[in-house]
């Protein structure tokens, strides 16, 4: 079931800083030929991806979250202390709550792969992106929120062992059980149908039109499935950001390393209306229009 939310102008939440962080060490399709069955060209075709990042030693899914969190506070000029809570939440400006939140997406990745498994070690990468959302009462901001899920899936995109259902044992280890594990086919099925419908949702719910969208941020899952989702909402490859060749998907990461960079290299400015949708497992998906403070 899906559900959409319309903020209200008062105590809009607006973005006051970002940031991302990214593992130094980069690992080319290349590099995962000499891993596992499977080619540059085999990965390029089927997801769009080249290379991706991986965390090393000294970096996990902390500390790439601290230092995105880090830069995004810095972009804004606050301190720690001036953040009333780190969360996943941005109705709670909205109601009043909390003045100022830092919303954080960080993963290793890497770290929850079975590298013999080229369905899915050659997708994923390891980073962080953050946002520092701040109560504003003006035009810009969050204006509307679409979010749903279906457990019914659950089993498509998930990691079978290392729950309270089935405890790690000597039977979970040696049967690869706590490595993500994907039904491939269907998950692109679902996204490629629930992505823009969700999308179009939060348009229409924010009082605009596919064609008053500045640019369409897409999750970086695979590009086939983002370019699915741009044409059949009419955006073009023009308004799409793309740096999914780069990092893989990067999951919780993936959307907010991608705006991060798309205010990086200029593609949005004062006043764009930027158009998000995401997905995953559960299974989830979620989308959001936010207007760029001017």
């Amino acid at each position: 079931m899906g559900s959409g939310i319309l903020l209200p102008t008062m105590w809009r939440a607006s973005v006051a800083g970002w940031g991302k962080a990214l593992p130094q060490r980069v690992l080319t399709n290349a590099q995962i030929e000499a891993m596992v069955d499977t080619s540059d060209e085999w990965i390029r075709t089927r997801t769009g991806i080249r290379e991706r990042r991986i965390a090393g030693p000294d970096e996990s899914t902390f500390t790439l979250a601290t230092e995105a969190g880090r830069q995004a506070l810095a972009v804004a000029g606050v301190g720690a202390e001036s953040v009333d809570r780190l969360a996943m939440a941005q109705g709670t400006i909205a109601a009043g709550v909390f003045r100022r939140v830092l919303v954080i997406g960080a993963e290793t990745m890497s770290r929850l792969l079975d590298w013999r498994d080229r369905s899915t070690c050659v997708l994923f990468g390891d980073g962080a992106g953050a946002v520092l959302l701040e109560a504003g009462d003006g035009p810009d901001g969050l204006l509307s929120c679409v979010l749903g899920s279906d457990g019914s899936g659950g089993e498509l995109l998930w990691i079978p062992g290392g729950g309270s259902r089935r405890p790690a044992s000597v039977e979970s280890v040696t049967g690869a059980q706590h490595y993500i594990r994907m039904n491939g086919k269907e998950v692109y099925r679902f996204a490629v149908t629930v992505a823009p419908r969700a999308a179009l949702q939060a348009v229409q719910q924010a009082g605009l039109t596919v064609d008053d969208v500045d640019l369409f941020i897409p999750h970086q899952a695979n590009m086939r499935i983002m370019l699915s989702a741009a044409a059949s909402l009419g955006i073009s490859p023009e308004r799409t950001f793309v740096n999914l060749d780069r990092y893989g998907n990067t999951s919780a990461a993936s959307i907010p390393i991608a705006l991060c960079e798309a205010v990086e290299s200029g593609r949005i400015g004062p006043g764009d209306d930027i158009l998000m949708t995401g997905f995953g497992g559960g299974l989830s998906w979620g989308a959001a229009v936010l207007r760029w403070r001017g």
